[in-house]
């Protein structure tokens, strides 16, 4: 600092006592010994210091960020950060550490520091599927344009569209389908056959697929968070170019919005489709996306007690399913996605529950353990878990 700024105060706006993760990647963790040690010196020093993060928390719902430097880097819903506050707000032994050493050249605050919260385990959630995604677009708002339209340009600030396109010209067998940009990942279907993925993460734009004449190509478009730092932060999600069939543009598209970032209309169009299935006296998976329950709504319940040491924090496990989103009492707790790690477990604060019954709602997006009731459940547990195993 001295280099550029001889005779002004000493500040360091952004002290890291830990650092962020992301999807696929090792849970990030950084020795407390270290972080104190490079603390005294700046305290020593008379300097003021900004620690990022203290207590990083969790980004609730889609306010998971992501990152693009070699590669684009979407950020898990735990924002835990190695901080010396726990994701749920408890003390780790990083927060002692680093008390003791400002306690050299601050006075501390007076009285004993807040214990850790209580946590409880509520145990297993039975699970049952409510309907799918697909069946969700057939009811809801469509747009129609020549060329696919962004999330921005549908006015969709984050979450997924459908998007859908009938093919009106014989292809070669196989032909590839290219999408010169997908933000971020998309999972495409020829009519209701799931015929495999396409992922900014993996640099994967393309694919073999078969297709007939009139049958439709459906692209479902996820995004994994926007960019948070840097010269493209400017990210438009969803399909930002055309898509090409052996070279060949395709046009006319229909573009379907999932209301899941609005709880309310969540709620409405769950009704609906619990309702118009019931009508039509279809199975409730329907059409199942990936043939494993994929693009499916689940649902269930549970208790919390009824008394007065209740609700507590807990941690929402989700073992055997891969990739979606949860939702406790209709508030979204964030992306889950423990196929890859490293966050296992989902942060479900106390004030999320009441006492008496409870629900939990999933959208999962690739499989489901639910080839048979016993296996359709999650887990509330009272341990969480962010240090979990990755890909190689």
């Amino acid at each position: 600092m001295r280099l550029f700024e001889p005779r002004g105060p000493l500040v360091n706006s952004e002290y890291y006592p830990g650092w962020l993760d992301h999807w696929g990647v090792p849970h990030n963790t950084v020795k407390a010994e270290v972080v104190a040690k490079t603390l005294d010196v700046m305290l020593a020093l008379n300097a003021s210091v900004n620690m990022y993060m203290f207590h990083g928390g969790t980004s609730f719902g889609f306010t998971a960020g992501s990152n693009l430097g070699n590669r684009f880097q979407a950020c898990p819903t735990s924002y835990d950060y190695d901080a010396p506050l726990s994701e749920a707000g408890d003390p780790t032994e990083k927060y002692w550490v680093l008390r003791n050493v400002t306690g050299k050249y601050l006075p501390l605050p007076p009285g004993e520091v807040p214990p850790a919260s209580p946590k409880f385990g509520y145990g297993k959630v039975s699970l049952a599927p409510t309907g799918s995604v697909f069946q969700m677009a057939d009811l809801l708002q469509k747009v129609t344009n020549k060329w696919p339209l962004t999330f921005e340009e549908l006015l969709v600030p984050n979450g997924i569209v459908v998007y859908q396109t009938v093919l009106p010209f014989r292809i070669a067998d196989p032909a590839r389908l290219t999408l010169g940009d997908i933000h971020d990942r998309g999972y495409v279907f020829v009519d209701t056959k799931f015929a495999g993925m396409v992922s900014r993460e993996q640099n994967m734009y393309d694919l073999a697929i078969y297709a007939r004449p009139n049958q439709t190509i459906t692209i479902v478009a996820e995004s994994q968070g926007r960019i948070c730092f840097g010269s493209q932060i400017n990210d438009f999600k969803g399909i930002t170019t055309n898509v090409t069939l052996s070279d060949h543009t395709l046009e006319g598209w229909t573009m379907i919005p999932l209301p899941i970032t609005h709880t309310s209309r969540l709620q409405n169009a769950l009704a609906h489709l619990h309702h118009w299935a019931a009508g039509q006296n279809m199975p409730p998976l329907g059409l199942q996306g990936t043939d494993k329950g994929g693009m499916t709504f689940f649902s269930g319940s549970f208790q919390v007690p009824e008394d007065s040491s209740h609700p507590r924090d807990t941690f929402l496990r989700l073992d055997g399913w891969n990739k979606g989103v949860a939702w406790v009492n209709n508030f979204c707790l964030g992306r889950y996605w423990p196929e890859v790690g490293p966050q296992v477990t989902l942060y479900v604060p106390r004030g999320v529950l009441h006492q008496g019954t409870n629900t939990l709602v999933l959208l999962e997006q690739e499989a489901a353990p639910c080839l048979t009731p016993d296996t359709c459940h999650a887990t509330l547990q009272e341990t969480h878990i962010i240090n979990g195993p990755t890909p190689l």
